[in-house]
């Protein structure tokens, strides 16, 4: 529902896939990730979206809504680059995380602030819980394949069908679709080669067009002519 300076969206419940929305703007279209959940309800579950100018560029920004206090503080801590200065960001995050089944996407910003300050290993039990229980958000599933290849050369197969899987899917975080890229890119062995480089190549596909001021993830349409 459009208001005077944004779009406000509530998440339907059930679903089976990351949530986006697709604007038309200045001729083309704009579609982004949604940061909203199932289980919580409005306005636990809800976010808007902000049309930002960045330079010559139009961003769209979605941003978790305020009354998910926790989440909302978190998000405008990272898109502030203050992320790394606040003393309690490991403890918000991590109880964002420990309600995974109340809010996932608030839970997938708790696990992802806690791989960028280096605290995630100690909650891998609860990054795998989020990763197998909520099927339809692969961040959950990326974050989980990143502490398990960081900590072992040789990681399993299994951590690679992760990667995969989590390839077919919507992703709500630009920075998971980065590093879902750079893992398959240096994938440490020879094994599924044509699935990596097909997956490769699909997310490659995506980066001339990705909105990269935005943290929820957000490309531009090609047109025909760019295709």
């Amino acid at each position: 529902m459009p208001t005077r300076t944004l779009h406000i969206f509530q998440c339907l419940p059930s679903i089976n896939e990351v949530p986006t929305a697709r604007f038309a703007v200045g001729g083309r279209h704009l579609v982004t990730s949604l940061p909203i959940s199932p289980e919580g309800g409005s306005p636990s579950g809800s976010c808007a979206v902000r049309f930002e100018a960045v330079g010559s560029r139009v961003r769209a920004q979605a941003w978790i809504t305020p009354q998910r206090t926790v989440a909302n503080a978190l998000q405008n801590m990272l898109a502030s680059d203050y992320l790394l200065q606040a003393a309690d960001v490991a403890a918000d995050a991590a109880e964002l995380l420990s309600e995974k089944y109340k809010d996932p996407t608030g839970a997938a910003l708790g696990a992802l602030l806690l791989y960028k300050t280096g605290k995630l290993a100690r909650f891998e039990n609860w990054v795998g819980n989020l990763a197998r229980s909520f099927d339809w958000l692969p961040d959950g599933k990326i974050l989980l394949a990143r502490l398990q290849t960081d900590r072992e050369r040789s990681p399993s197969p299994q951590v690679l069908d992760l990667c995969l899987q989590a390839a077919k899917q919507r992703l709500l975080f630009a920075e998971c679709h980065a590093l879902l890229l750079e893992l398959l890119r240096r994938w440490p062995g020879s094994e599924n080669a044509d699935a990596r480089a097909n997956a490769v190549a699909q997310l490659s596909s995506f980066a001339p067009y990705v909105n990269p001021d935005s943290i929820c993830f957000s490309h531009w349409v090609p047109t025909s002519e760019e295709l």
